[in-house]
């Protein structure tokens, strides 16, 4: 009887095994054919809550390896664009999905951009989209544009099969600040806080607009195209104005984000490029004559680039440390600068609530935390800025036009 219990055991075991892999499929599995990526997206604001615009990228399209590479598909179109309005943007969305011929996949998106309109109104129901969509990245970039949002997904810049992966490259080179929509969830869950995002426009043809890393040499776009242009300022979920590109990099110097960004200024009446190679905020809040007072220390390494005409030994220690202090005292003013716009802004962009908060509990709760952030504006900020110049270049001496070493022997 043992042998046979043992038996029958072994043949439901058995049973059980042949059914499992008719058990690992998902019941509610979308194939890849059957999917339409949605590339990149664009809100905008109606008159009974969203405009959804989204650019669906056409696979069949797209230069595949071996080809001629001169664009996209022979001349097709390699995204399709798609809209539709809905009272949330989850609404907007299924209505999207009805004219798409597969099922919107969010998986891949790179970037949502925000119109000026709805990001004036609050952006609270973009981000709540985008976190609870259970295939949207939390490392979506969200963006704000100068205007409306829509064009800007239907402009072909040159160089790329998806017109999305121009500005998505743009944000990588790390200009300007950055914003991932987990960030933005973070951020919109606690009263008084602010952020900042990249702000986009478009470069018309034709047209000078602003070099987007300097803000001083103009420049002209050969045809219609996206381009960063600044940041936006949040406060809550709320924008409330604008940093050009001088000052977007001086905000991301003060969140202690641009490792890789070149630095120009005048110095002995020549122009100087630097690059930053290291970056760091150390920041407090103390106690000042019964006030607070905010501290924020920046180190900045860098390496010189460019400094055709100037008039120094640059193989010489004291040489260098002039050299940084005057870089220094560049980042200083447009950290400050920034810093100043913000707060005019009443943007706590820089967490200084957080701050007070952790480190002067007693000065927080006897009245800095009531309507925060409006005692921005007052708040003591003081800004020290230490630079250290670690290279000058393979070649160490300066090389003015017209007075080049001579050759050994001449």
């Amino acid at each position: 009887m043992r042998l046979a219990g043992r038996g029958r055991e072994a043949l439901l075991a058995g049973a059980l095994l042949a059914l499992l892999p008719l058990a690992a499929g998902c019941w509610d599995r979308v194939e890849i054919i059957d999917r339409a990526f949605v590339a990149a997206a664009a809100v905008d604001a109606a008159p009974n809550g969203y405009r959804l615009a989204v650019q669906i990228v056409l696979p069949q399209s797209l230069v595949t390896p071996g080809g001629d590479g001169g664009g996209s598909g022979g001349g097709r179109p390699s995204v399709a664009l798609l809209s539709a309005e809905g009272r949330t943007l989850a609404e907007a969305a299924e209505r999207l999905d009805l004219q798409a011929a597969g099922r919107l996949f969010w998986g891949q998106t790179r970037l949502v951009v925000v119109g000026e309109a709805l990001a004036r109104r609050g952006v609270a129901g973009v981000v709540d989209f985008l976190v609870r969509n259970r295939e949207s990245r939390l490392r979506t970039d969200l963006l704000v544009a100068r205007g409306t949002a829509a064009p800007l997904l239907s402009l072909a810049p040159p160089y790329r099969d998806i017109p999305a992966e121009t500005l998505y490259q743009e944000l990588r080179k790390g200009r300007v600040p950055r914003l991932y929509a987990f960030e933005a969830a973070i951020r919109l869950r606690e009263a008084g806080r602010g952020f900042l995002a990249p702000a986009v426009d478009v470069a018309r043809p034709g047209l000078p607009r602003p070099s987007p890393s300097q803000g001083g040499t103009p420049t002209v776009a050969a045809a219609a195209q996206p381009v960063l242009d600044g940041a936006g300022v949040f406060s809550g979920d709320r924008l409330v104005g604008w940093l050009d590109a001088p000052l977007a990099q001086g905000a991301l110097w003060l969140s202690g984000q641009g490792v890789g960004s070149p630095v120009t200024l005048a110095y002995g009446g020549q122009p100087v490029t630097l690059r930053i190679e290291r970056l760091g905020v150390r920041s407090r809040a103390v106690r000042s004559g019964g006030q607070a007072l905010i501290r924020l220390r920046i180190d900045v390494d860098d390496s010189l680039e460019a400094a055709s005409g100037l008039e120094l030994p640059l193989d010489r220690p004291d040489s260098l440390e002039r050299l940084s202090t005057a870089l220094a005292a560049e980042v200083r003013h447009r950290t400050l600068a920034a810093l100043a716009a913000t707060r005019r802004m009443g943007a706590d962009v820089w967490d200084f609530g957080h701050l007070l908060a952790g480190q002067q509990p007693g000065l927080w709760a006897g009245g800095l935390a009531r309507g925060w952030p409006a005692g921005l504006r007052s708040l003591p900020v003081d800004v020290r800025v230490e630079a250290d110049i670690r290279s000058p270049g393979r070649l160490v001496g300066s090389l003015p036009p017209g007075r080049g070493r001579p050759a050994p022997g001449g």
